[in-house]
């Protein structure tokens, strides 16, 4: 759900490669692949953290620091579009969460909420970037969360993008979107597995936002033909994290403060593959209706009493906001971000 969309695109496609004799539905034929590279407008580095090293792009720009957090499954390169949107006044930075994108995927250390906090700060020590606005999507919010717990003096403000939600109690309401979508979820053609190109090409038709091109590298396997092979992220990364996501408090959270909501509506804006599929549409409602709904608006008033300080804002957005609705989004971060105190920026 909140935690694993990615799951729901990797699941879709990697059933299709696993399945005995198997292959993707075959109404489009192979053709030679484009080998598209990430044009994003960044400096690409990394930081050694006890043995670990973690990315972290940097777009450039002058002005207050803002970093971006990336939701679970995903790398900085999400916000590869979205991010350079603000180097006119802001010092715009990404980091990739432990285990995905060019960050290492140890074996068993460093995935615990507290590993992932000071792999942020060691990230931010390096660049010697000591007052940031820490913008998080999605899982992003648990890691934003605890940087601004444990490190109150250098947090300027922080920006929920779907964030604000106890991750921890999400998996069985993600357990039963994906009981409910999972026969129906649409197979990749050919041509969608024969590139990069052609893998975003699928994820947009299954999810209804285009990922950069610098994240469908970042995040899938191509072999030298340009196919794809997998997942780059092995299942026990996501299952480290998974075991390592704690119920939040947000009470030691004492910056200034937004909150962005979706609210799912219609259903067919997340998934759109269900557009005209009555029954499709029914029994993914009645998932979201009965816990999904319930959760998020219990989660967001939790939100608002332990940070009274908090902006709410709640929409019939995407969870993916920033992908979606690129202009809606930057439009609400930067009135919050205009209220911030000049020394505080």
């Amino acid at each position: 759900m909140y935690v694993s969309f990615p799951r729901i695109l990797t699941l879709a496609v990697v059933a299709v490669l696993l399945a005995p004799g198997g292959s993707a539905e075959a109404q489009a034929p192979h053709v030679a692949p484009h080998r598209p590279t990430d044009t994003s407008p960044h400096r690409v580095g990394t930081v050694t953290v006890d043995g670990v090293r973690i990315e972290y792009l940097d777009w450039g720009g002058s002005g207050p620091t803002l970093v971006f957090y990336p939701g679970m499954g995903n790398s900085a390169h999400v916000f590869d579009g979205f991010a350079p949107r603000f180097t006119d006044q802001y010092r715009v930075i990404g980091v990739s969460r432990v285990g995905f994108g060019g960050s290492d995927q140890p074996e068993r250390e460093g995935y615990a909420i507290a590993a992932r906090v000071e792999q942020l700060r060691a990230v931010l020590d390096t660049l010697r970037l000591h007052h940031v606005v820490l913008a998080g999507h999605s899982l992003g919010g648990d890691e934003i969360t605890g940087f601004a717990t444990t490190y109150p003096t250098r947090t300027a403000g922080v920006i929920y993008l779907d964030a604000a939600l106890d991750h921890s109690a999400a998996f069985n309401a993600e357990e039963r979107l994906f009981s409910a979508l999972g026969s129906i979820m649409p197979s990749p053609l050919a041509v969608e597995l024969a590139s990069p190109t052609g893998l975003q090409d699928y994820l947009r038709r299954l999810r209804g936002v285009e990922y950069p091109i610098g994240e469908v590298i970042a995040t899938f396997l191509f072999d030298s033909a340009g196919s794809l092979v997998g997942p780059r992220t092995p299942n026990r990364v996501a299952q480290a994290i998974f075991t390592n996501t704690p119920a939040l408090d947000y009470r030691g959270v004492r910056a200034p403060a937004l909150a962005l909501y979706s609210d799912w509506d219609p259903i067919t804006v997340m998934f759109p593959f269900l557009a005209g599929d009555s029954l499709g549409i029914a029994r993914t409602t009645a998932v979201v209706d009965s816990v999904l709904r319930p959760w998020v608006l219990r989660e967001r008033e939790r939100f608002a009493r332990e940070v009274p300080q908090a902006r709410v804002v709640a929409s019939p957005s995407h969870h993916y906001q920033f992908l979606r609705e690129p202009v809606d989004t930057e439009r609400l971060m930067r009135a919050f971000l205009s209220t911030l105190r000049p020394a505080s920026r």
